[in-house]
């Protein structure tokens, strides 16, 4: 995704290193993980609800060649009719 080499991993774990410290290390690798986690399971609950939408228009029936669909008609009022 990112591409990140090893030589670049290891630059982003010492400056993490330094940054953060040994102490407190381990914990925000825990949230970065958790994070990460959470993300990844957003963007598959969103493909899925994307995949069973596009199934749902797929398997609604189509009308025959030469004739129309449903046409919505608004009166003057503001009434949708079907017809």
């Amino acid at each position: 995704m990112f591409d990140l080499g090893m030589s670049e991993l290891l630059v982003i774990g010492v400056v993490a290193l330094i940054v953060v410290g040994p102490r407190d290390l381990p914990g925000m690798f825990r949230t970065v993980g958790r994070f990460t986690g959470k993300a990844r399971e957003l963007a598959r609950d969103l493909q899925r609800a994307m995949d069973q939408a596009a199934d749902e228009a797929d398997a609604q029936p189509q009308p025959a060649p030469g004739q129309s669909g449903p046409v919505a008609k608004i009166s003057r009022c503001g009434v949708v009719t079907l017809g």
